[in-house]
């Protein structure tokens, strides 16, 4: 590869796209729309072949505090399942990991812009990038890392099924319950999507799970009524989360999660 590369969104590929990118001697620009650290709607499990990438990138992602997790946690109903993991993952947050990532691909040479929002791209002989408040740039590769988000000029068509929502929500458990679920990953399976539930650094529980708008709707649009209607099919979540002190005024949420995509190279 060679040429200019632009690298639209700065979460955990872009990020790592460009430190590589930029270890290889290849120009590189970043350009990220937040301004600074931010949480996402993530489940911010790193599996053993995650923390490999980051560590031929040369990042050591195991300074960074994450909590470790050798056991999953399967649960449906009343019935629970427990079992080792054949590796030790981590439980880390996309707040800390993400702006690690992005020193990194800095100090490796990337230029990283933030808090810009790109407005469109155009292809023609080159990549042109719109840039709101700025002027546009060109390039001759682009890598679109805007992950679950649209881009606008490169909207992707939906694929079913779309009716698919998204919440996450970090939690203080109690202490009875922090140690219940030390070095776990759990599980819960519903009709309609399912739920992770795990430890990450700052002795912070993540709750990050995927369910219908059917079902959203149903309980009028409201988070407190989905997570109660969620313990009430859950005995285990329910026992975990009580006396849980939620720690964001309100939960991370994401409509028409784009599952399902499917990469389709060019004739």
């Amino acid at each position: 590869m060679s040429g200019r590369v632009i690298i639209a969104g700065g979460g955990l590929a872009g990020a790592a796209t460009a430190a590589g990118l930029a270890q290889a001697g290849i120009p590189v620009t970043l350009i990220e729309r937040e301004t600074g650290p931010a949480d996402k709607i993530c489940g911010e499990f790193l599996s053993h072949e995650a923390q490999a990438s980051l560590t031929r990138l040369g990042f050591d992602v195991s300074a960074l505090g994450g909590h470790t997790i050798n056991q999953l946690v399967l649960a449906r109903g009343k019935a629970t399942i427990t079992t080792k993991l054949p590796f030790t993952g981590l439980g880390l947050t996309r707040r800390t990991l993400d702006e690690a990532l992005l020193a990194h691909a800095q100090s490796s040479g990337a230029i990283i812009a933030r808090g810009l929002t790109i407005t469109n791209v155009s292809a023609g002989d080159d990549i042109t990038v719109d840039i709101a408040g700025q002027t546009s740039q060109t390039a001759d590769t682009l890598f679109l890392a805007t992950g679950k988000h649209e881009l606008r000029g490169l909207r992707r068509d939906a694929v079913p099924p779309q009716d698919l929502v998204g919440f996450k929500m970090y939690f203080r458990l109690t202490p009875q319950n922090q140690a219940a679920l030390a070095h776990k990953i759990a599980l819960i399976l519903f009709n309609d999507g399912y739920a992770g539930l795990q430890l990450v650094e700052g002795e912070q529980a993540n709750l990050c799970l995927l369910t219908s708008r059917t079902r959203l709707q149903q309980l009028g649009g409201k988070w407190p009524a989905l997570l109660m209607d969620l313990c009430c099919d859950s005995p285990y979540l329910a026992n975990l989360l009580a006396g849980a002190e939620e720690l964001l005024l309100q939960p991370l949420s994401i409509y028409r999660v784009p599952y399902g995509y499917i990469h389709r190279p060019a004739a």
